[in-house]
């Protein structure tokens, strides 16, 4: 029986919707395989080149496979696929190759998986993610993104990193709704979230997750941080969208529109369920 490939790329977050994908894929046909062959460190991104789901959920539940060196002809094989009538792709809704050979996209829009694939995720999230970090107990946590969303002009004009606005909204929310709360800030940027923040709140208002662990996190205890709030506001990002999707905030925000460009609209995860609030863009394209 022909193998059916969905292939992994980008970061942490990027692979968990690629994931959610192909188990949901695995419900209708008998053999599916994700395939790493893509993943590689690309100068300027965040993402690692590795597969990081293992890090954070205790079992796949799919086989893996790679052909080592085939990322330097990624583009010749989508294209060869695509020719060939062999490739799915998740840039329009249509799904009249949902049966292709491979699948290659980001698949992070909520028709990409079913109700059983997102049970299970949640079902083999490890057990060091079940808890919050250490002196953490009760808390709303804010994702805020800068670093890469900045660095490429392609970033700054179909990603958009968030501005101020959005932001703005969350804290009002917050503190009409959940006054008891802590705030409690996650970033990749921490200059540039503090920045942002300052005219905003009161200095000794919001606790940074750099500061609380004593000047660094790792992206293992991010994350953990933000799976374990009770009320998530996500960057328009994969990895808050990863939180928001496994985590246990009885309350998700989430920005609208999710990207600043009109070409990525069909990639915005937000789940039926999350609180939609108005997105501005820090920078101009």
């Amino acid at each position: 029986m022909t193998t059916t490939r969905v292939f992994l790329r980008g970061g942490l977050g990027n692979q968990f919707f690629e994931w959610l994908h192909a188990l949901t894929l695995a419900e209708s046909r008998a053999d599916v395989a994700l395939d790493t062959s893509f993943l590689r460190k690309v100068p300027g991104n965040q993402a690692i080149g590795a597969l990081e789901l293992s890090k954070v959920f205790t079992d796949l539940r799919l086989p893996t496979r790679r052909t080592e060196g085939l990322w330097r002809a990624e583009r010749v094989v989508v294209r060869a696929a695509r020719l060939l009538g062999q490739l799915h792709n998740d840039a329009t809704p249509a799904h009249g190759d949902w049966h292709a050979r491979y699948h290659y996209g980001y698949y992070q829009h909520p028709r990409h998986h079913s109700e059983r694939a997102l049970r299970q995720a949640r079902e083999l999230l490890r057990p060091a993610f079940r808890a919050a970090p250490p002196g953490l107990s009760r808390y709303a946590a804010l994702h805020v993104r800068g670093g890469d969303y900045a660095a490429s002009h392609y970033n700054r004009e179909q990603i958009g990193p968030l501005g101020a606005g959005y932001y703005r909204g969350v804290l009002q929310a917050l503190e009409r709704k959940w006054p008891e709360l802590q705030w409690l800030v996650i970033s990749d940027d921490y200059a540039h979230a503090r920045a942002m923040l300052s005219p905003l709140v009161a200095p000794d208002r919001c606790l940074f997750l750099d500061t609380h662990l004593g000047g660094k996190e790792t992206a293992d205890q991010a994350l953990q941080a933000l799976i374990n709030a009770d009320v998530l506001a996500c960057a328009n990002s994969s990895f808050s969208a990863l939180a928001g999707y496994v985590g246990r905030a009885h309350t998700v925000f989430a920005p609208t529109p999710w990207f600043r460009g009109l070409a990525l609209t069909a990639t915005d995860p937000s789940l039926p369920s999350w609180h939609r609030l108005d997105a501005d863009f820090a920078m101009e394209p």
